[in-house]
């Protein structure tokens, strides 16, 4: 399998957004993503070396929805359109390529798509 890094908005950049990601527990290569809005909260955790990201969605009463864990992540960036605020996280491994993208404004939603290259 052909090795590709995980390349990652800069946290000052994702700050501008309104995203301030904090490290993981014990790690400063990683960072976790929160997000509250439309009655749901949204935590986005990434692992540069490991080129993992863990997309989780809870509702209103913090019960789990959505809980999402991919490999060969090698892009993550935050998009603003309009109002519309999203994170988009590319994924490419040897025969495989995708994307994920994680809506937070003005509505929580997530959209994946993963096709054979």
């Amino acid at each position: 399998m052909t090795y590709r890094q995980f390349d990652v908005e800069d946290r000052a950049e994702l700050a501008a957004a309104g995203l301030e990601p904090q490290p993981l527990e014990g790690d400063e290569i990683g960072g976790v993503i929160s997000w509250e809005g439309s009655g749901k909260q949204v935590e986005l955790s990434y692992d540069i070396p490991g080129r993992s990201v863990r997309i989780k969605i809870f509702n209103d009463n913090r019960q789990l929805e959505l809980d999402i864990f991919r490999e060969g992540a090698v892009r993550l960036r935050s998009q603003w359109e309009g109002e519309k605020l999203c994170l988009q996280i590319i994924f490419e491994v040897d025969d495989l390529a995708g994307k994920i993208e994680v809506g937070l404004t003005p509505l929580i939603y997530m959209r994946d798509s993963m096709l054979f290259v």
